[in-house]
């Protein structure tokens, strides 16, 4: 790996030995200007996942898009030129993978990690979306994937406690809890 090769990778947060930065370049759609890296992830792989056979062979390459995190504002995304192989014994094809990249999914981790800590900032859904460049929907899926959902019962306890109060105004609320151990239900 050439040094500057190393530098823009580190720079972008991506660890991956495998992974060669071949060009970088700007694009323009819809008015957005768009950081290009294109790179190679390539490797030897000496069996086959499905068969463990050895008796694979190239079989192309297939690009793939992610979006990576901005540094400057401006969005980056990776284009990524994958190997792919072919197994002569099942006939199955397999592609290189990497530990910087979800498998069959556009957005890498640390675009998650940005997510998450704007939104432990408590920034709205859309303020997190357009800073990360990601739709409010990704942002919503990101979030809902990370929180823990508080307790839950698989069955009722035998004992219940049960109350109304006014919470807000006029309206009234309900709450339930486990007599014997005092758990919200």
């Amino acid at each position: 790996m050439s040094l500057d090769n190393d530098s823009i990778l580190k720079l972008v947060k991506l660890t991956d030995t495998n992974l060669h930065v071949v060009d970088i370049y700007s694009e323009r759609k819809r008015g957005v200007v768009t950081q290009i890296i294109e790179a190679t992830l390539s490797y030897p792989l000496s069996h086959c996942p499905h068969c463990h056979s050895q008796n694979l062979i190239l079989n192309g390459k297939r690009t793939v898009n992610a979006k990576l995190t901005s540094i400057n504002g401006s969005p980056i995304q990776l284009r990524v030129h994958k190997q792919r192989y072919l197994c002569h014994a099942c006939g199955r094809t397999c592609g290189a993978q990497s530990n910087n990249l979800t498998f069959n999914h556009t957005l890498t981790p640390g675009v998650a990690q940005q997510t998450i800590k704007l939104a432990k900032q408590s920034l709205a859904g859309t303020t997190i979306a357009a800073l990360t460049g990601i739709s409010n929907t990704s942002v919503a899926r990101i979030i809902n994937a990370e929180v823990h959902r508080p307790y839950r019962l698989k069955e009722l306890p035998e004992n219940m406690c049960f109350d109304e109060f006014r919470s807000t105004g006029h309206y009234m609320s309900f709450i339930c809890c486990d007599a014997d151990s005092h758990r919200l239900v």
